[in-house]
């Protein structure tokens, strides 16, 4: 998570954290270090998904797929 400028240009407010849940409870990962870690795959799965169009025509496929079976 990022957040916010304080108003007027000011610093951040808070420093970015990593909010993960887990099967058992959540994590909350601050150390610059763990962010940066989720932040290069966070850039890497968007990087390699789909557009809007690509995605639907994906689903499209995969629902007659499904409804072929």
């Amino acid at each position: 998570m990022d957040f916010p400028q304080a108003p007027h240009g000011g610093e951040v407010l808070e420093p970015p954290l990593v909010y993960a849940e887990t099967l058992t409870g959540a994590m909350y990962l601050n150390k610059p270090e763990e962010v940066a870690a989720y932040h290069l795959v966070w850039n890497d799965l968007q990087s390699r998904a789909l557009d809007e169009d690509r995605t639907r025509d994906r689903l499209t496929v995969a629902r007659e797929e499904l409804g072929n079976e």
